[in-house]
């Protein structure tokens, strides 16, 4: 019971930050500069598949309920279907992706680098698909410099600041949510009886 009002209690908390980090952006064109993906990432390092995809999923579903949660402090069902959905839906990919790798090696940080960009590459490339097909412009080269190259710099910092975050929290965050290793407590019950 404790274990689950635990998890309950860490992702309200990290649909929170999603939330406030999804609002925060600089219009720039019709795809904005956004923190939402720094949520992302930190939610794909710090906790497990099933509750990261849950996460962001809730995320998505209170903006598509009209709550100003997506960028420029938006929300709505518009959002999703519209040119930038793509990039909101891919979030769900990424953090999957990302917590999966990381969760099976979570004890390297340079897991946690390759893992956020690996996330990183499914938004761009299920955002800009997605993009292309609404807009109906399939000419790479410019919805690239739409669509990716404008993000790559501030994208570049998220990925270097979500794991340097992460990496010492997700062991804190793993003894409060009971999922420290097997071996571990193995080792600790072989100390205390020597």
């Amino acid at each position: 019971m404790k274990k689950t009002i635990n998890y309950m209690t860490t992702s309200a908390i990290l649909i929170a930050i999603v939330c406030v980090l999804g609002g925060i952006s600089i219009p720039i064109g019709p795809v904005s500069i956004t923190l939402a993906t720094l949520g992302v990432y930190l939610v794909g390092c710090l906790v497990k598949p099933k509750y990261a995809l849950t996460i962001i999923a809730c995320y998505i579903v209170l903006g598509a309920l009209g709550l100003p949660v997506f960028s420029n402090w938006t929300g709505g069902i518009a959002k999703l279907i519209g040119p930038t959905g793509g990039y909101i839906l891919g979030y769900l990919i990424c953090v999957l992706v990302q917590s999966i790798i990381i969760t099976k090696f979570k004890n390297k940080l340079w897991v946690y680098f390759i893992a956020t960009i690996i996330g990183t590459i499914f938004i761009y490339l299920f955002g800009t698909l997605y993009f292309m097909v609404s807009t109906n412009n399939f000419n790479v080269g410019p919805v690239l410099m739409i669509t990716m190259v404008p993000f790559l710099p501030l994208d570049t910092i998220k990925i270097i600041v979500a794991p340097l975050v992460s990496f010492k929290l997700r062991k804190i965050l793993d003894k409060q949510l009971g999922e420290v290793e097997v071996k571990n407590i193995n080792k600790e019950v072989k100390i205390s009886k020597n």
